[in-house]
């Protein structure tokens, strides 16, 4: 177990198995356990991305972004504002970016891939996180924040307990100051026909997010009973 965290660049997974197990299919076999133990005796926020936090994956990663903002790789500059769809750099492009230069007003982050895919605003630059955002993803931001640190950057998610806590996961591993975009009691308001009611588990990590800046929106969900998914505001 401890050769997982000794693992500093991507790694494909069937590498990995033949270097420390001795057989290239033989990880596969008790992946799903090692990921439960990793993630009941280790400090990660979601199961699903455990081997992406730690370097191991099956397949090169990939970044859709799309908006108002233009790439520089291996001396080829990309102007995404000219196009009407997004963009995907891999794992192994990302570290041939020379530059991001970000012409928009903002940097959007976007939880849900529907959202990412219908949402269009050409003076953002817009980012599909994907739930909570894996290691590939965190560089990618951190490469366009180092660039372009005077921008306004906003996270979009879902106005629930995961929405919250992905939003909180990108402030604190990111280090930069994300503001929250149409996750307050405004949003609920004008969507409340859309809203969902909460279980019980979602009233519980509610009320243990009570502390975070989330606190006036928290307090109106759980007297409303409601909550919302991103996919329902458009």
């Amino acid at each position: 177990m401890a050769h997982i965290f000794e693992i500093k660049t991507e790694t494909f997974e069937r590498d990995f198995s033949a270097h420390v197990l001795g057989d290239s299919k033989a990880f596969e076999e008790i992946r799903n356990k090692v990921k439960s133990i990793l993630f009941d005796y280790g400090d990660f926020p979601d199961k699903d991305i455990i081997l992406e936090e730690l370097n191991i994956i099956k397949n090169p990663g990939h970044v859709y972004f799309k908006g108002n903002g233009s790439i520089t790789i291996s001396g080829q500059t990309i102007d995404f504002s000219k196009l009407d769809g997004d963009f995907a750099v891999s794992s192994t492009l990302l570290k041939n970016i020379e530059s991001i230069n970000v012409t928009g007003d903002a940097i959007l982050t976007v939880e849900n891939l529907t959202t990412f895919n219908s949402f269009q605003n050409k003076d953002k630059f817009i980012i599909y996180l994907g739930g909570y955002h894996n290691k590939l993803r965190r560089d990618f931001i951190v490469k366009i924040y180092e660039q372009n640190p005077n921008v306004s950057y906003y996270h979009w998610g879902d106005i629930d307990a995961g929405g919250f806590y992905i939003y909180l996961h990108l402030c604190n591993k990111t280090g930069i100051k994300f503001k929250p975009y149409m996750m307050d009691i405004e949003t609920l308001q004008s969507y409340k026909v859309y809203c969902k009611s909460l279980t019980e588990g979602d009233k519980k990590r509610l009320t243990d997010l009570m502390n975070s800046q989330f606190c006036n929106v928290i307090n109106y969900m759980l007297e409303n009973n409601c909550k919302l998914e991103q996919e329902a505001i458009f």
